[in-house]
């Protein structure tokens, strides 16, 4: 095989004889490739003419030797070149191919962003068709309800849809609901509806579920002098105060309060004002169903509270407040209700029995203001209503004791006998003698010291005086004195039917005295001492009837 350089004969395995394989090693890089160029134009440039002489052996072997290397020289730098070129075809080669590939990944990129931006006009402009549909329902539903509003003004009637929808003036769109409701409020809903033939998942208004009306109650009102009291039955005289709407056709009436009626449905209690129809509170379960009135807070025909039990659990509503005090220990003290309810209304304090003691519980806290152990017999109030103290009986050494409105005991715990309230005055006493003091507890009257206190009154007191029977004022003045010997073993004083009365088409005061001889066998010998404050005039009725307060026979 020749050498693929200079044709001299090689091994089979080889390209480049070993002379040629040196040549090509000192050509190594493009500046050396430059450098043998300029080598070889400058030596051709200098080179001998023609005409040049040779004048040795040596001289023409050398010339030989540099025309054999420039051969050579230009050989290789014509390989090199060769090969040059070759790889800057490939390399072009390479370029285009990069270039192919960036420009079809651009077109990619730019054709997704393209497809991108179709999807933001197309969302964009099915928002726009959105609201568009919207505005159009909810104008179309205004224009409805004003149009019901006017109706309802003209007939006093709420019309139907298809009287409704033909009254109608909206004519900008074509609107159609397959779903529609018209309340009685004069509102509307809207729902399954289209728009110029595209159908639309607007709807309009508030889907409401309308409570359906049960029996209707009436209350009537009846008033006798200064009193008055409420019925569900129409009589000649009553009057029509409110409408009570149930939910239920099995609902009847109980009881009725000012502005307030206690209604049942199926053992559950409901309170409705009757005058605006409405449910104020309920349902609930009363403590005693067969004895409500005692769980009713009431006074004069006004009701403050509920006294009811949820979940076994005893609980007081406040009618006045509108809040519920829950949990509630100890028994509910009813026992007046004249003043208890009156007190829970004023203050805020409800009053139970818990472990023997009396626990005044404010309803706005929850919390036990004060205790006390005495029974409650009255609260004392003053010219303004206010509370200011309250006489209690004291079961334990069965006197009276009197505590302030803060349940502060008074008087540094004396007690007394006997204790009346009225008139805006306290009265108190002993076994032998009396006071008297005003709201704010100052005194007023002093008594002298009797043989024995047998009653007071709002205005007198019955008393024995040197063993007479006597009637003095709470000013401790003597008013009179009646013919009688006073014998504790022989007499009894009726505290009952003593007190103001007629006799004789006179108001008297009458001190009552049961004498317990009985002669002939009849049930009882009746003394009736009585005082006439007009005249002073006095004078005694005997009777064999025991009588009642009021008539005197």
């Amino acid at each position: 095989m020749k050498c693929r350089n200079c044709g001299k004969e090689i091994l089979d395995d080889e390209v480049f004889c070993d002379s040629c394989k040196n040549d090509l090693r000192r050509i190594s890089s493009r500046e050396d490739v430059s450098e043998l160029v300029d080598l070889i134009e400058e030596q051709e440039a200098n080179n001998l003419d023609d005409t040049k002489e040779l004048y040795n052996i040596d001289d023409i072997n050398n010339t030989n030797n540099t025309n054999n290397l420039e051969d050579t020289s230009k050989e290789n730098l014509n390989r090199v070149t060769k090969y040059e070129n070759v790889n800057k075809k490939k390399n072009k080669k390479i370029y285009i191919i990069i270039g192919i590939i960036l420009a079809i990944i651009i077109i990619v990129v730019v054709l997704l962003l393209l497809k991108k931006n179709d999807n933001k006009d197309s969302n964009d402009e099915q928002r726009v068709d959105i609201i568009n549909y919207e505005k159009v329902l909810n104008d179309y539903g205004k224009s409805l309800e004003q149009t019901i509003k006017d109706y309802v003004t003209s007939n006093t009637t709420v019309p139907t849809w298809q009287e409704a929808s033909e009254l109608n003036k909206y004519d900008k769109h074509d609107v159609i609901c397959n779903i529609h409701t018209i309340y009685k409020d004069g509102s509307i809903y809207l729902s399954s509806c289209s728009i110029d033939g595209i159908d639309v998942k607007n709807s309009y208004g508030v889907l409401k579920e309308e409570k359906k009306e049960g029996s209707k109650i009436t209350v009537y009102k009846y008033i006798y002098d200064e009193f008055y009291t409420y019925s569900d039955k129409k009589g000649t005289d009553g009057q029509e105060v409110g409408t009570v709407t149930c939910e239920s056709e099995t609902c009847s009436y109980v009881t009725a309060y000012d502005k307030y009626a206690l209604i049942e449905d199926e053992e559950q209690y409901y309170l409705y004002n009757y005058e605006s129809d409405t449910l104020e509170f309920g349902p609930f379960e009363l403590y005693d169903n067969y004895a409500y009135a005692t769980d009713l807070l009431s006074h004069q025909n006004k009701l403050y509270g509920i006294y009811y039990i949820e979940n076994k659990k005893k609980n007081i509503y406040n009618v006045v407040t509108g809040k519920t005090l829950k949990n509630i220990k100890g028994t509910l003290v009813t026992d007046d209700l004249n003043y208890e309810p009156s007190l829970m209304y004023k203050y805020d304090y409800v009053i139970f029995k818990n472990n023997g003691k009396y626990e005044f519980v404010n309803l706005k806290t929850g919390n036990v203001s004060y205790k006390i152990d005495n029974t409650i017999n009255a609260f004392i109030e003053d010219a303004q209503n206010k509370i200011v103290y309250m006489t209690c009986y004291d079961t334990k050494g069965k006197n009276f004791v009197i505590y302030n409105s803060n349940g502060k005991l008074l008087f540094d715990g004396e007690k007394f006998n006997k204790m009346i309230v009225g008139n805006g005055n306290l009265i108190v006493a002993t076994q032998t003698a009396y006071r008297v003091y005003d709201s704010k507890l100052r005194l007023k009257t002093s008594s002298k010291t009797y043989d024995k206190i047998l009653e007071l009154y709002d205005e007198f007191i019955v008393i024995i005086k040197d063993n007479k029977l006597s009637l003095v004022d709470i000013s401790d003045n003597l008013l009179t004195t009646f013919d009688l010997e006073w014998d504790s073993d022989k007499y009894s004083f009726d505290y009952i039917l003593s007190g103001p009365n007629t006799y004789d088409g006179k108001n008297v005061f009458s001190a009552v005295l049961v004498n317990y001889d009985i002669p002939d066998g009849v049930n009882g010998h009746v003394l009736y001492y009585y005082y006439v404050p007009t005249t002073k005039e006095t004078g005694v009725v005997e009777s064999s009837v025991v009588s009642y307060p009021g008539v005197v026979y």
